[in-house]
């Protein structure tokens, strides 16, 4: 029973996490390698999601990673436990053994980029905690910082496509279910 709350522990602290969910096979998606990524940074834009795949060999890599595109060259994510919010160069940040994916929302317009990336100076300077509350603002963790963007500009803008029931029963928003939010479309950067 120890060694069970230990490894609860340990992944809890460790960084983001997915449990292992099916993503929805109606959605394809465009896994690209990082470094190659790198070449065709130019096709992303504001507000988009990049999810990087799970790598079994690093405990905090286990379950995936999520971080959102804030500027043309700059990404906005809560890495893990001690950091809060910090932000990489595009290129910095790609240049990574690992694979990554894009989503873009279908239906952003001028107005809801604007207050997107004001709620991520506003949201910025919280401490990296999972909770399980995914609408609490007062902690993050890197997918549930996405998804609360999101959420919250949808809200703010009062968006009609976006999907304000999304897990509605889950108590947490992982990287891998990013990938099955609807009205966002993959990028190939392939």
């Amino acid at each position: 029973m120890k060694i069970i709350k230990i490894l609860i522990f340990i992944i809890l602290l460790s960084g983001c996490s997915n449990l292992g969910k099916n993503i929805s096979e109606e959605k394809k998606i465009f896994w690209t390698e990082a470094r190659d990524a790198r070449k065709k940074i130019y096709k992303l834009r504001i507000g988009d999601i990049i999810v990087k795949n799970r790598v079994l060999t690093s405990i905090t890599s286990w379950f995936g990673h999520a971080a959102v595109v804030i500027s043309p060259w700059t990404i906005g994510e809560y890495p893990m436990i001690g950091e809060g919010f910090v932000q990489y160069p595009v290129f910095q940040w790609l240049d990574e053994d690992r694979k990554i994916a894009v989503l873009r929302y279908r239906y952003m317009t001028k107005e809801f980029s604007r207050r997107f990336l004001l709620n991520v100076k506003k949201y910025s300077d919280r401490d990296y905690k999972i909770t399980l509350d995914k609408n609490n603002s007062n902690e993050f963790y890197c997918s549930q910082y996405v998804w609360f963007l999101y959420y919250h500009t949808a809200k703010e803008v009062k968006d009609p496509y976006f999907d304000y029931d999304f897990k509605k029963n889950d108590k947490l928003i992982l990287p891998y279910d990013l990938l099955e939010l609807p009205n966002f479309d993959m990028i190939d950067l392939r």
